[in-house]
């Protein structure tokens, strides 16, 4: 753990070697936490319309800053799950606060990285050590956004 200043405001950047996400999971333990959440999802009825589509986000760690309302901000690597024109949903170690002001950071290639600025509006503990995190982004992504996210 590092601490970094950038623009007058304290930074926490926080990194385990060897640790791709905040969950340490693997590739394949993250694929069986997926399914098991996507199979208890599918248990539940769902009576709430949504406005955007969901499709998984599966690849790599997605970068997150997280802006603490002291000021402080974290920069996290975290798992992804699903993504719509109208936000996140975020695999996360720990409790984050509704409210919590962030930037995604989504890659959409190889090499291209674009950050959304958006607010975590729910954090539900899953279990364990495992939250979902859901935020939702400041303006609607364009459907081809998604959809580079959706295929990085």
């Amino acid at each position: 753990m590092s601490a970094t200043r950038s623009n007058s405001q304290p930074a926490l950047r926080l990194a385990a070697a060897g640790r791709s996400n905040t969950l340490g999971l693997s590739r394949l333990a993250l694929e069986e936490v997926h399914a098991s959440l996507d199979a208890a999802d599918a248990r539940v009825e769902r009576d709430d319309a949504r406005a955007y589509a969901r499709v998984p986000v599966r690849g790599g760690p997605i970068g997150v800053c997280l802006v603490h309302p002291g000021g402080t901000t974290a920069e996290l690597q975290m798992a992804g799950r699903n993504l719509s024109r109208g936000g996140i949903s975020l695999l996360h170690s720990g409790f984050v606060h509704a409210g919590t002001r962030c930037v995604v950071r989504l890659p959409l290639a190889a090499d291209h990285v674009a950050a959304f600025h958006g607010e975590v509006v729910r954090c539900s503990h899953r279990g364990g050590q495992l939250h979902e995190i859901g935020v939702k982004f400041a303006r609607p992504l364009e459907q081809d956004v998604v959809e580079r996210a959706a295929a990085a």
